[in-house]
């Protein structure tokens, strides 16, 4: 299932959808937690971030584990593979910070500061504060992981830049 779609790597695929959904997770994270005027426009989309961008980080790891043995198979040695498995702990890492990310969304439309459909809430302002610090101090370590990990993976399939 992650090794090709439609006769090409699965992974040149998949990660074009995990560049795209990771950041704008990050960015609604951060504007759900610091801006309360726009919570009410963007609930629904950090809801469905917050489930979208983790499965396509897993779904990046998956393939580009799938990849990896593909390049194995034909091979790769040396500074080559050196920069694949560079990559690969990145994209490790990033899968984890991914979810963590997430799961904070989640917690903090949820729970913390409610989306407008949800009744109830944190009762205190220090946990909506320190769950709002959370939320944006992942969503930046989470930024921080997709640009090095993609940086990378660029590094690997354009060896020139």
């Amino acid at each position: 299932m992650f090794r090709e779609l439609l006769g090409l790597p699965a992974h040149a695929f998949i990660v074009h959808a995990t560049v795209v959904f990771i950041p704008l997770a990050a960015v609604a994270a951060i504007l759900y937690a610091l801006w309360p005027s726009v919570r009410k426009h963007i609930w629904w989309a950090v809801l469905a971030l917050g489930v979208v961008a983790p499965i396509t980080a897993w779904a990046a790891r998956l393939s580009g584990e799938e990849y990896e043995k593909y390049w194995l198979s034909i091979g790769a040695s040396g500074p080559i593979l050196d920069e694949i498995n560079q990559h690969q702990a990145l994209g490790n890492v990033l899968s984890w910070w991914a979810t963590g990310l997430g799961v904070a969304m989640l917690v903090t439309v949820l729970y913390l500061i409610p989306a407008p459909i949800v009744k109830g809430g944190a009762k205190s302002s220090m946990v909506r504060i320190v769950g709002s610090v959370v939320t944006v101090a992942a969503a930046i370590v989470t930024l921080y992981y997709v640009i090095r990990t993609g940086d990378a993976g660029a590094h690997v399939s354009h060896p020139d830049i």
